[in-house]
């Protein structure tokens, strides 16, 4: 299996000057979780949806005079490019991933930029070739990161940041309803330039003496986005006796990057690409 066989071309690509505002419509019409940000023909760096959220969470910033759609893609993008060969072999570009924590390798041939390969082809190519080879229970996560509905955007944040992940199941109880990824908080509309959340401030009115005027005030803001609401459902999950090339299939098909993993309606882990490429890199 060659890189080539696998790669997606041509490459959707900006300069350093586009807004996020116009990555995330690239980002909508074509169906992808990350742009490449190029000078020239030379690829300089790539913007995902992850850098997109981390950015909503990173609303103290002294720079940010704007809302973050308005931010051009330099402030965000991740700089330093790893790239890999279009003949190199399927198997290389999943322990070059793995190794590094990225999800996408731009492809070159000699100096051309040819495409990129990313992990969603990487899982394509395991569903095509190794078929019977691995159960979900074998190659799954089974420490999840979950929230519950009522749980706000900030928290689930603070979570993705903390836990250096991009997805959090959302359970009732032991019961999985729902997923927020980083993609449903790349594309959250926000309306507080400084937060990058939509809030409300709550003002409180403090008394100078038990029966006196009300003089002094102070503001909170309080966001006003669940989970509950961004939160994608119904939810669609995977069974722990599962063939792993049925699952990458159903990632595939509905276009989702982990499956939760159910059984007896209660939450046993979660299997992702990165699980099904880990297996693919070692098989």
């Amino acid at each position: 299996m060659k890189v080539h066989e696998y790669m997606s071309s041509p490459v959707v690509a900006v300069p350093e000057s586009a807004t996020l505002e116009h990555v995330r419509n690239l980002m909508v019409k074509n169906r992808i979780s990350r742009v490449l940000v190029v000078e020239g023909s030379k690829p300089v760096g790539i913007v995902t949806h992850r850098d997109i959220a981390k950015l909503l969470a990173d609303g103290g910033a002294p720079w940010r005079r704007r809302p973050p759609a308005k931010q051009v893609v330099s402030r965000v993008m991740s700089r330093e490019l790893l790239t890999v060969d279009a003949d190199a072999e399927v198997q290389e570009a999943s322990a070059m991933m793995l190794e590094h924590g990225i999800s996408s390798l731009p492809v070159m041939r000699g100096e051309e930029l040819a495409g990129i390969i990313t992990a969603t082809d990487l899982l394509r190519a395991y569903m095509e070739n190794m078929e019977g080879m691995h159960r979900v229970e074998e190659v799954m996560t089974p420490q999840v990161i979950t929230a519950n509905p009522d749980h706000t955007l900030v928290h689930v944040l603070e979570l993705m940041e903390k836990h250096r992940i991009t997805r959090v199941v959302i359970c009732e109880g032991a019961s999985p309803v729902g997923i927020v990824t980083a993609r449903d908080l790349s594309l959250v509309e926000v309306s507080d330039p400084v937060s990058g959340v939509k809030s409300t401030m709550l003002r409180y009115v403090r008394k100078d003496v038990p029966a006196g005027r009300a003089r002094r005030r102070y503001v909170k803001r309080l966001s006003l986005i669940t989970a509950g609401e961004v939160m994608s459902t119904p939810l669609i999950t995977t069974s722990p006796e599962e063939d792993c090339a049925t699952a990458a299939e159903r990632m595939l098909e509905h276009g989702i990057s982990s499956l939760p993993v159910v059984s007896d309606n209660a939450l046993k882990g979660v299997v992702t690409k990165r699980d099904i490429i880990r297996a693919m890199a070692g098989g």
